[in-house]
C-alpha cells in the first residue's frame, strides 16, 4: 500500500439518518482542521446548460492538487481493497467546477469511476428515500449552512444523485424533512436543477443549487462564503447489501459518515470578478489519462460495435454486452474495423495548486 496518512472514522448514523456501513477514511496531511476555501466567480446563468457537458463559460475549475500525500480531498472506503481498486484510482481523475449566479451556486463534478456501474434503486423508507444506490456511482452534495453548529438547530442540507446505467433514469435520495434545505422543502429537479450523464468513462454532474437553501439567512452575494461538501462515490455492487464501495469528496465526507456530526465542509467565497463568456463554447475536455489502455485485436466472431448513450463507436463482447477496452475507428465497416481497430493514448499530467483559509 502506498504511504498514507490514514485515520480510522467509525461514525454511526444518529436516529435522523439512515443507518450505513462503518468506514475506513483517508485524511491526507494537505488537509488542515481549518478547511479549504475556494473562490467562485460569477457567471450569467443564462449561459448554464443542464446538459451533462461542462463547456467554456460556464464555470471555471478549481485547482485542487490530487496527489495522494498532498490533497486536502478525502478518500473514504469501507474496507482495504475498495482503497486500493477504487478510491486511489478514482483520486487522479477528479474535476470539481464551480460558478456563481443571482440567487445560486453552480457545481460541476467529473469523476472516473474505475467500475461505471449503477443498478441500485432507491431505497423507499417511509415518506422519504435513502441513497443506498451509493454503492453505485453516484454524487452527493451536502452543507450545514454555517460550518459549525448545535445539532438539530439549523435543516442540513444532503442530497445523492445518480444515473442508472441499466434504465438511464435520474435518480435522487434524502434522509427526511431536516435533509432537504434551509425550508425542508427543496426537491432538486432533474434536467432542471441538476443533471448526471456519462462521458466515455467519466460520470459528469451539473448542479446549481439556490442560496436559500444553504447560505445562513438564504442569501448570498459577492463577498460572502456558503459552505459544501461535495463527493463522487463509486462501487460494483448489485444490491444495497454490498461491500465494494468508496469515495473522493471535497470537504467533509458526503458518505459514509454522519452529516449531523461534519463541520469541515468546504467554503465558497463569492466573487465580483466574471467568468469571460467564450466567443465560440466548447466543451471542457477530461485531461488525458496517465496510462495507457490495454490494446486487443477484436475478433469479429467474438465483439461487434455499438454506440454509446454519446454516440461513439464502442467495442462490446457479443456474449456479455460488455465494453472491451479498445479504440475503435469512426467511419468503415465495422467488421473491418474490428479485424484492424487500435488503440491511442495519450499521458498527461495537471498541476494543481491548493488553497486553504
Amino acid at each position: 500500500m502506498k504511504k498514507i496518512l490514514a485515520i480510522i472514522l467509525t461514525v454511526v448514523m444518529t436516529a435522523a439518518l439512515a443507518a450505513v456501513a462503518f468506514a475506513d477514511s483517508i485524511n491526507p496531511s494537505g488537509h488542515t482542521e481549518a478547511g479549504t476555501t475556494v473562490t467562485v466567480k460569477k457567471v450569467d446563468a443564462s449561459v448554464l446548460k443542464k446538459d451533462g457537458v461542462i463547456s467554456e463559460g460556464e464555470y471555471e475549475r478549481a485547482d485542487i492538487n490530487v496527489d495522494e500525500d498532498n490533497t486536502f480531498l478525502h478518500i473514504a472506503y469501507n474496507n482495504g481493497d475498495a482503497l486500493e481498486e477504487g478510491g486511489l484510482k478514482m483520486l487522479p481523475f477528479m474535476e470539481y467546477y464551480f460558478s456563481w449566479s443571482d440567487g445560486q451556486i453552480n457545481v460541476a463534478v467529473r469523476s472516473k469511476p474505475p467500475v461505471l456501474k449503477q443498478v441500485i434503486p432507491v431505497n423507499t423508507d417511509g415518506e422519504y428515500p435513502g441513497d443506498d444506490f451509493c454503492k453505485n456511482t453516484a454524487f452527493t452534495i451536502s452543507s450545514d449552512v454555517v460550518q459549525t453548529r448545535p445539532k438539530g438547530t439549523v435543516s442540513n442540507f444532503y442530497f445523492a444523485v445518480c444515473k442508472r446505467t441499466d434504465t438511464g433514469d435520474l435518480q435522487i435520495g434524502y434522509y427526511g424533512a431536516d435533509q432537504r434545505g434551509n425550508s425542508d422543502s427543496y426537491i432538486p429537479q432533474a434536467y432542471t436543477d441538476y443533471v448526471v450523464a456519462y462521458d466515455g468513462d467519466y460520470a459528469v454532474l451539473e448542479w446549481s443549487i439556490p442560496f436559500s437553501e444553504i447560505a445562513e439567512g438564504g442569501a448570498a452575494g459577492a463577498g460572502d462564503s456558503v459552505y459544501l461538501s461535495i463527493g463522487a462515490e463509486a462501487g460494483s455492487c448489485d444490491t444495497k447489501d454490498g461491500e465494494d464501495f468508496y469515495a473522493v469528496s471535497l470537504g467533509d465526507f458526503t458518505y459514509l459518515v454522519s452529516q449531523k456530526s461534519a463541520v469541515n465542509h468546504a467554503a465558497f467565497l463569492l466573487s465580483e470578478e466574471e467568468i469571460p463568456a467564450p466567443v465560440n463554447p466548447t466543451p471542457i475536455t477530461p485531461d488525458p489519462d496517465p496510462t495507457p489502455a490495454p490494446v486487443v485485436n477484436p475478433d469479429p466472431e467474438k465483439y461487434e460495435i455499438k454506440k454509446d448513450e454519446q454516440g461513439n463507436d464502442i467495442v462490446v463482447d457479443k456474449e456479455t454486452g460488455e465494453k472491451v477496452d479498445v479504440t475503435p475507428a469512426k467511419t468503415g465497416d465495422p467488421m473491418i474495423i474490428m479485424a484492424a481497430v487500435a488503440a491511442v493514448s495519450a499521458a498527461g499530467a495537471f498541476i494543481v495548486r491548493k488553497k486553504r483559509h
